[in-house]
């Protein structure tokens, strides 16, 4: 029908539009979600790596003071001791007699602490440099000067190598070469702390957008260096450095005699201002790839004229040392458990701002490169989000299905009423017609006395048939409205069969087909079921069976009643030509009719079967097409099953 193929047409185009829009939507919000997750986790990622390079920075800091600890403390006296310690022997800058008479400061002499100690294994010896760029060493005493004492052979040796390294750094190292590679050490150190000082006041707006994560890196860096190297001369120096220079009767000019310093007449009374420095580290490259040698150097000024004093290092001493101390440290064991000490003798300005490098001694401390920000997996987004998205997607989907059970219940109902509407007036026309010529005829005169009778019986069968088809609309109405009410009653299979043969066999006598009803059950068997309703099921069966069967050679409907379970099982077959397999399926849809129906005229608007089946779920019960085709009779075979009323 055009109205019914219309409106199917419609609600699909509807649903499909619908079904577009949801997924589509869905496919988005995926999407998005899917896309907001992966950001999500990747924030949280370069925080977390963000997070373990700050943990990291702090272990290094740690690793960095552990490491000073080992020298800081000699480092720092060796900061505060006064420059004329440098020498073996010196005029005191006062001196006064057991009577407390000033006594002329050239008759005393005091010896430098140096000539009889270090205050570390690790420092080889000590070592000045005068303005005409003669090393001397406080450890050595001229044999011929006036202090110069018997010494063990066990000390000739060792002064003598102390003797035969100053002679070679004396020619390896001449002040032409010394001064400025001291006063480069100088700078870059005053140059990092200063570039700390100018990050510290750039302001935000000052810095390109590229450059402020490095420079806010190396500006915390530089800060944090400073305050350590504040509290390296604050805490640790104490009283060793509460000075700046000499007593004002410290001499004005030295000269060399002896292995001492000795104090002019008239410079005893001159104020002389003497300005040291603080040590730093020299590294100086030892001939044939040796171990470079280390030399911790400052720079005196004494009324102008200058001074280098200072010690060597014993390296193959001091680092074991510093590695004891990193290996001591769990936390750094757990951390960089393959940290070793790199020597910088030639260290640039971006190596004091690298947080590795320990200025105090010009070396770095080599541990692996933090690892790069790790990348987020392709299904990391999806294991994080996968929930909600399938409850959502599962939602979405159940939405459609409920729609899509919607839309073809509506497109059933349009159809069904478009069906209704068709076969009901099409049923109606066939007796209304007939009605309408009839009655024309009769009250025209038209019909002969002899032949109204006929006419009358044929008023009669047609309003009969109007009946039952009003009485049928009526009923499949009722069961969609749920009015219908079961009176069931006690009965047996015996007084069924005996109830049924009576009820129908009249009804096939109409149609010239013989009934059969056959009972296997011998004693009987007792039901509480409503045997009205049952009676109707049957009743629809069998006339469906007469109308297919009357035209066969032996027209014969039979009613098989048997034992199921805790019911009875009626089986209804005739002797007509079957059921089409493209009508098995629809033979229980309301306003459906097969076919043969059709080509063969045969009255109905498709009810009955639909009826039958839903009084059959009304009895607990079955309905269904046991074969198209019965191997005896040839005809159709329905099977009804029954069982107790609950």
């Amino acid at each position: 029908m055009i109205g019914s193929r219309t409106s199917k047409r419609n609600a699909i185009f509807g649903f499909l539009l619908i079904t577009a829009l949801v997924l589509g939507g869905m496919t988005w919000a995926t999407v998005s979600t899917l896309r907001l997750a992966r950001a999500d986790l990747e924030a949280r990622v370069r925080e977390e790596h963000q997070s373990h390079l700050e943990k990291r920075r702090q272990q290094i800091r740690s690793a960095v003071s552990r490491v000073e600890d080992v020298y800081k403390f000699v480092l720092a006296v060796e900061n505060g001791r006064p420059y004329r310690h440098y020498v073996a022997y010196s005029n005191p800058p006062a001196a006064r007699g057991q009577d407390g008479v000033p006594v002329n400061p050239r008759s005393v002499y005091l010896e430098s602490p140096l000539v009889e100690g270090r205050s570390a294994d690790w420092i080889d010896f000590y070592f000045q440099i005068d303005p005409e760029g003669l090393w001397t060493s406080p450890q050595i005493v001229d044999p011929s000067s006036r202090f110069s004492e018997p010494l063990a052979e066990q000390e000739e040796y060792y002064i003598g190598l102390i003797q035969d390294r100053i002679d070679h750094l004396s020619e390896s190292l001449p002040c032409p070469i010394l001064r400025p590679r001291v006063t480069a050490i100088y700078e870059l150190q005053y140059g990092a702390a200063h570039e700390a000082g100018l990050l510290a006041d750039l302001g935000p707006d000052e810095i390109d957008a590229e450059e402020q994560p490095t420079l806010a890196a190396h500006s915390k860096t530089s800060n944090w260096k400073a305050a350590r190297r504040k509290n390296l001369l604050t805490q640790q120096l104490g009283k060793l450095a509460q000075s700046s220079c000499e007593p004002a009767d410290v001499v004005q000019s030295a000269i060399r005699e002896g292995g001492a310093f000795v104090i002019d007449q008239i410079a005893a009374t001159v104020e002389a201002s003497v300005e040291p420095k603080g040590l730093v580290p020299f590294w100086w490259p030892a001939p044939n790839d040796d171990q470079d040698l280390l030399m911790f150097i400052r720079e005196v000024r004494a009324d102008d004229e200058q001074f280098y004093q200072g010690f060597t290092v014993r390296w193959d001493v001091l680092k074991p040392s510093l590695i004891a101390a990193l290996e001591d440290s769990g936390i750094f064991r757990r951390w960089f458990p393959d940290a070793d000490l790199e020597v910088l003798a030639d260290a640039r300005p971006e190596d004091y701002l690298d947080e590795t490098f320990i200025d105090s001694l010009s070396i770095r401390l080599t541990i692996p490169d933090p690892p790069p920000v790790p990348m987020v997996a392709a299904g990391a987004a999806w294991h994080s989000v996968r929930g909600t998205l399938l409850t959502t997607w599962l939602a979405a989907i159940g939405i459609l299905v409920v729609a899509g059970i919607g839309f073809r219940n509506l497109v059933a109902l349009t159809e069904r009423r478009l069906q209704f509407a068709y076969a009901v007036t099409h049923e109606l026309r066939t007796p209304l017609t007939t009605f309408q010529l009839y009655a024309d005829m009769l009250a025209a005169g038209l019909v002969p006395d002899e032949s109204k009778q006929e006419y009358l019986e044929t008023l009669n069968q047609e309003s009969h048939r109007l009946a039952d088809l009003v009485e049928g609309v009526l009923e499949y109405a009722r069961l969609e409205n749920h009015k219908v009410r079961l009176n069931p009653v006690d009965t047996d299979s015996r007084s069924l069969a005996g109830f049924l043969r009576e009820k129908l066999e009249e009804q096939c006598k109409r149609y010239d087909v013989r009934l059969v009803v056959e009972n296997e059950i011998e004693n009987g068997h007792s039901i509480r079921t409503d045997t009205e309703l049952v009676g109707q099921i049957i009743g629809v069966l069998v006339s469906n069976a007469c109308r297919y069967a009357r035209g066969s050679r032996d027209p014969m409907v039979m009613i098989h009643l048997a034992r199921q379970d805790h019911g009875l099982q009626f089986d209804v077959i005739d002797s007509g030509r079957g059921i089409e397999r493209s009508d098995a399926r629809q033979v229980f849809k309301p306003f459906r009719r097969g076919e043969k129906a059709k080509a063969s005229a045969l009255g109905g608007i498709g009810l009955g079967l639909a009826l039958a089946r839903t009084w059959a779920k009304l009895l607990n019960g079955r309905l269904e097409l046991a074969a198209r085709s019965h191997p005896k009779l040839g005809g159709a075979h329905f099977r009804l099953t029954v069982r107790d009323a609950p």
